[in-house]
């Protein structure tokens, strides 16, 4: 469901502004900047297991999650298919297809109902049309990711299982919540162990194993599709040092 700008019945301006605002990208914008995208964007709700869009689709425009979780995934033609990204509030995504104004290169799909604040593609295009000094806002959204993906490259190559898992723990905990280490607050994450199998491209096996060590050491307890982090601060003693 697609709601019309300046909708308040399902998010008051505070209250979009506090949720976008926990986010590091958000919370950085110029003012100008910032405004707009509040004042423009639109409520788009999900069901669970909605496709918000498939590879190949056009460009749609910007989205920020205030409430759920995306899916970003990919799928082999053979059927086959793998999460690579989990994105919860407050974080953006769909900024690569404002830049190149090219097909969509994944799926993103609802894991379960979400809200997300949506901005359609040739607005924003139109706005920065205008206001072309905040292309380098949206540019700093994509170096952000794209410094995550590097990362993640040298994990996979220079990494032990565990290292990479807890690097992807901590950073679905601070997506989910913008928490810092030392905080007693347990951080639960709706994710999966073929999910994080998904991920990280593990077997199930390998993952579970992993995630048992780190509930052994008081770090997490397990549930059903779902892990609950219960110390941040022993979690990032099984961070990759760099």
């Amino acid at each position: 469901m697609l709601c019309q700008p300046g909708d308040t019945s399902l998010f008051s301006p505070q209250q979009l502004a506090s949720v976008l605002g926990r986010g590091q990208w958000f919370k950085d914008l110029h003012p100008e900047c910032s405004q707009w995208l509040l004042a423009q964007g639109r409520f788009k709700r999900l069901a669970p297991g909605q496709y918000l869009f498939r590879r190949g689709d056009g460009p749609c425009g910007l989205y920020g999650v205030l409430d759920g979780v995306m899916a970003m995934t990919g799928q082999h033609p053979d059927g086959r298919s793998a999460m690579l990204a989990m994105v919860s509030a407050p974080d953006w995504f769909g900024e690569i297809a404002l830049f190149d104004g090219r097909q969509r290169t994944h799926d993103a799909q609802a894991q379960g109902p979400t809200l997300l604040w949506h901005l359609p593609q040739g607005q924003v295009r139109a706005w920065l049309a205008q206001h072309p000094r905040h292309w380098q806002d949206f540019g700093l959204l994509m170096g952000q990711k794209l410094r995550l993906l590097m990362q993640w490259h040298e994990d996979s190559a220079l990494q032990t299982p565990l290292a990479r898992l807890a690097r992807r723990l901590w950073l679905l905990a601070h997506s989910h919540g913008n928490l810092q280490p030392g905080q007693s607050l347990a951080v639960e994450l709706p994710v999966s162990q073929q999910q994080l199998a998904d991920m990280l491209a593990m077997s199930r096996q390998s993952i579970n194993g992993l995630l048992q060590e780190l509930q052994s050491g008081g770090v997490l307890a397990l549930g059903r599709g779902k892990v609950r982090l219960l110390a941040l601060d022993k979690l990032s003693g099984y961070l990759p040092h760099s």
